[in-house]
């Protein structure tokens, strides 16, 4: 029995075939096997389907959606609404770690308040992140909830915030951290991000980051 959790890796994708193989084969070569990889597919007419069969891996599943070749790289509340059917199929039986914002939990839990969205997404997800804005981010390890307020920050660019987010959280708990120091961390790198133009930040601001949280 494979112990490590299982990573879903999803791929959105319209008329890119030239560029899928390589990324689909970028992930079968990776040492971790625990993964599916979802490829959500805007009815492409390129050869995009035949690429997933060529592959012939059980791991790679293939969803095909019809939005004109548009496909949102930012999720909003209405997106979610009108997608919720193939949201749920790629969530599946669910998954092991859940990122969104407050607006999109709120929106696929059909609630009206955090409380209640966060009660919604323990059916689906066995741990998951609520970015909050300038409020702050919420997060469940399974067990107990941890809250956060926000980062104080003047923002000028949010390009690469929830990347930044994402990535600092990941990094946190998978070096044996809690889930309420993953968010303030996680929280002080985004906000590093938004108050400079660029998802990067500079060496100096990455030392900064290092030094308020002890980081070696």
């Amino acid at each position: 029995m494979n112990n490590s959790p299982l990573i879903s890796i999803v791929i959105p994708t319209y008329n890119h075939a030239h560029f899928l193989r390589i990324a689909l084969q970028s992930v079968i070569d990776q040492r971790y096997t625990n993964w599916e990889t979802i490829v959500i597919d805007n009815h492409s007419s390129d050869n995009t389907e035949h690429i997933i069969a060529s592959l012939d891996n059980p791991k790679i599943k293939l969803l095909k959606i019809h939005n004109n070749g548009v496909i949102g790289a930012v999720i909003t509340p209405f997106v979610v609404q009108v997608f919720a059917q193939n949201i749920a199929k790629v969530i599946g039986s669910g998954v092991d770690l859940l990122f969104c914002n407050q607006d999109e939990a709120l929106s696929y839990t059909n609630s009206n308040n955090l409380e209640d969205a966060i009660e919604g997404l323990k059916s689906i997800a066995k741990t998951f992140v609520i970015t909050q804005g300038e409020n702050g981010a919420t997060a469940f390890d399974g067990v107990h909830i941890a809250s956060v307020p926000g980062v104080t920050t003047e923002a000028v660019d949010t390009n690469g915030a929830g990347d930044m987010f994402a990535g600092a959280f990941l990094y946190a708990i998978t070096s044996g951290q809690n889930y309420e120091w993953a968010l303030g961390f996680a929280n002080a790198a985004a906000a590093r991000v938004v108050s400079q133009f660029g998802p990067r930040v500079t060496s100096i601001e990455y030392d900064r980051i290092k030094a308020q949280f002890n980081i070696s």
